[in-house]
């Protein structure tokens, strides 16, 4: 038997690539799991070192009880091996305030900057969050914040000095925080220039007039109320773009480049697009933002191409179409998701896309005005031109009755209802909807219900249902039940005739819901229907 020494480098490499896991916050164990792999033998100590120290870690381990401020790292273990200069990612996650201080005191002597450069690092993570929930609270940590700001800026500038090779930026921390402030808008600006990945989940001030060329992911809060909504991007470098707050006026303008053909703006490489578009109440005082019919706002309108877009998602209301004023997209999309935006869907219901595979849109209250366009854009996507494989629709606070006559939703496969739906039209849509396969209805209304003739008594046999229903449906859910005819028998039996007409249901979860009796209709009909054997009932 030969030595595992003898094993090729490329085999070795590989042994140690599938062993070294993707390094996240909390996970230092399964750092640590990998040294005794660099102890195996010489070879596999040089071919692992690169793997297993690509990886720095600062992570605190705060014990209030006994008054003990920490932080676990693995710096100094690469510092005493001289291996800076294997390192590519730096994580940082300070949860607290004590150890923060402690910390920021003492980070030159951590990372040995006076002594060493860290110029190979590529990706910076960082997160902090103090508890600042409590208006109290946030007043002392709004105080602690001040007095912390020199050391923060000297520490954001250390890693700028230092770690000049940083592509890729992942900043986490309240919104509320003047540290996080001073610390990623020192960050941004600084390496602006050769990010290719910028993540943040607190708005930056950009001061930068344009980001670097080769940027791929922009993943951004914005701040409406800064001097610069966003530097200059280029849009055919972009393979995500994640924009949250973003104002209800928003423009493409900040993708545009001279050198493009006039009005084109050309995404080529962009397969990710998700806006989060705020509501229209917090949207009002947003800085340089007008009603769409201004004269200034007609130069905003683009020609928009996404030739390999495959995710796209719109969380609420932008103030115009002008943002999807002349989009074109791939004709077939892997997934869309739509968030409370019956107009999004509306302008999307205009565009190219002709189909996909996974539509999910989640509406919340739709007015009375707004109900012939959701009749026209929900029966267009998730009509059968659509040829999807996956689809939901989650109905919230709809403002009027549903009228399953006007929908044509042959290709939904999952319906979920917030509010009150009258069992009539709940009926009425099992029976209309083939594919759909869940179904969700949060108060079940019990009024004017028809007589059935299933009846709890000794003979099961004679229940037969007149017909079966040509469904897939396997999992019904009722949250709550009312009406006049609630708790009655004949509401009970109802939702149990519904079930011997239903043979493709696993499982019905009636929550509050024991009057319907339905352990034991299904104990007791089970042998004359045995589709009804297979059913979990969860009350």
């Amino acid at each position: 038997m030969g030595s595992i020494s003898a094993l090729s480098e490329s085999t070795i490499k590989r042994i140690l690539s599938i062993n070294t896991p993707f390094f996240e916050f909390g996970v230092v164990n399964s750092w640590k799991s990998l040294l005794p792999l660099i102890g195996v033998c010489r070879t596999w100590r040089r071919i692992g070192l690169p793997l297993v120290y690509k990886d720095v870690f600062i992570d605190n381990t705060n014990h209030a009880s006994i008054g003990c401020v920490q932080w676990r790292t693995n710096v100094n273990l690469i510092l005493a091996n001289n291996l800076v200069h294997l390192v590519k990612n730096l994580y940082i996650d300070l949860n607290d305030h004590s150890c923060m201080c402690l910390f920021l005191s003492n980070a030159n002597k951590t990372f040995g900057f006076d002594d060493h450069r860290w110029a190979n690092v590529e990706m910076l993570t960082v997160k902090y969050y103090e508890n600042m929930f409590i208006d109290k609270v946030a007043t002392i940590g709004d105080e602690r914040q001040k007095r912390m700001a020199p050391q923060m800026k000297a520490f954001a500038d250390a890693i700028v000095k230092n770690m000049p090779g940083i592509t890729r930026l992942k900043l986490s921390t309240f919104k509320r925080n003047s540290l996080g402030d001073i610390f990623s808008n020192t960050l941004a600006n600084s390496f602006a220039s050769q990010l290719y990945l910028i993540k943040s989940l607190k708005a930056i001030s950009f001061t930068v007039p344009r980001l670097g060329a080769n940027i791929t992911h922009l993943n951004l809060w914005l701040n409406p109320n800064s001097e610069q909504l966003l530097p200059l991007i280029n849009a055919e470098s972009l393979h995500c773009i994640h924009l949250f707050a973003v104002p209800a006026c928003f423009s493409w303008k900040y993708f545009y480049s001279e050198s493009s053909e006039d009005g084109c703006i050309n995404f080529r490489n962009l397969m990710h697009l998700r806006l989060e578009f705020t509501e229209e109440s917090n949207d009002i005082d947003y800085c340089g933002c007008r009603p769409p019919t201004t004269e200034s706002d007609e130069c905003t309108k683009f020609r928009v191409l996404f030739p390999k877009l495959e995710h796209l998602r719109i969380d609420n209301s932008p103030r115009s179409s002008d943002i999807f004023y002349d989009n074109e997209y791939p004709e077939h999309l892997k997934r869309i998701e739509i968030n409370y935006s019956i107009g999004a869907m509306e302008m999307l219901r205009q565009s190219n896309i002709k189909s996909f595979d996974n539509f999910e849109f989640y509406s919340h209250f739709i007015h009375l005005d707004d109900e012939d366009i959701f009749y026209r854009s929900t029966n267009h996507f998730f009509g059968s031109e659509t040829h999807k494989s996956n689809s939901r629709m989650t109905l919230n606070g709809l403002q009027f009755e549903l009228d399953v006559r006007r929908l044509e939703w042959p290709m939904l496969t999952e319906l979920l209802i917030f509010g009150s739906c009258e069992y009539q039209t709940m009926y009425a849509l099992i029976e209309k909807l083939p594919l759909l396969g869940k179904i969700a209805v949060g108060d079940l209304s019990f009024n004017n219900i028809p007589e059935t003739k299933l009846l709890m008594g000794p003979d099961p046999q004679h229940a037969v249902p007149q017909r079966y229903l040509e469904t897939k449906i396997q999992q019904i859910h009722i949250f709550n039940t009312s009406g006049s005819q609630c708790y009655s028998s004949l509401g009970a039996n109802c939702i149990q005739y519904l079930l011997l007409q239903m043979r493709s249901v696993c499982e019905l979860s009636a929550y509050d819901c024991d009057w319907l009796n339905l352990p034991e209709f299904v104990h007791q009909y089970k042998g004359w229907f045995p589709h009804l054997g297979k059913i979990v009932v969860n009350l």
